[in-house]
């Protein structure tokens, strides 16, 4: 027994196997297309989109930044509320990093009992890590620390003292 295949206009006498056969193949083929274009779309998408930003140290946007004031440290909030100070670098990855890092901890005077915050460098615990890798989904904000600022005065004199 033959079944007619219509395709393209043409009528053509199949046997059933190769009728099955051609089907698969078809649906194979539109199915491999329907899954790469939008692929290739958003892969182009992103070509042009690198292009067209300019990056400065940590894979920020360069929008509004401010050559004379910035330093190539960034404060990034993570969800657990802790601030880290530090150079970062892949921001965009599943994990940037951070290298030269500190971190602010909450000390209470023994004389007067009042909390104040000391900014501490990492690499001072047992481990003695010299970079700290991050969950990108866990990072709030990141912004930049101005050449002014007092973090950038305490790294400063820190960098000083070695």
């Amino acid at each position: 027994m033959n079944l007619m295949l219509v395709d393209s206009g043409y009528t053509l006498a199949i046997p059933p196997r190769k009728v099955i056969r051609k089907a698969t193949q078809m649906i194979a083929s539109f199915t491999i297309r329907a899954l790469l274009i939008p692929t290739f779309a958003v892969a182009l998408s992103g070509c042009q989109m690198a292009t067209q930003q300019k990056e400065i140290p940590g894979g920020l946007p360069e929008y509004g930044k401010n050559e004379a004031s910035e330093s190539d440290y960034r404060a990034v909030l993570m969800s657990n509320n802790m601030v880290l100070f530090g150079k970062l670098h892949g921001l965009g990855t599943p994990f940037p990093v951070l290298t030269d890092v500190y971190y602010v901890q909450t000390v209470e005077d023994p004389a007067t009992k009042k909390p104040t915050n000391v900014l501490i460098k990492r690499g001072k615990e047992w481990h003695a890590p010299d970079r700290t890798v991050l969950n990108a989904t866990q990072i709030v904000l990141v912004e930049p620390v101005t050449k002014d600022s007092k973090v950038m005065q305490v790294i400063t004199e820190a960098e000083k003292q070695k």
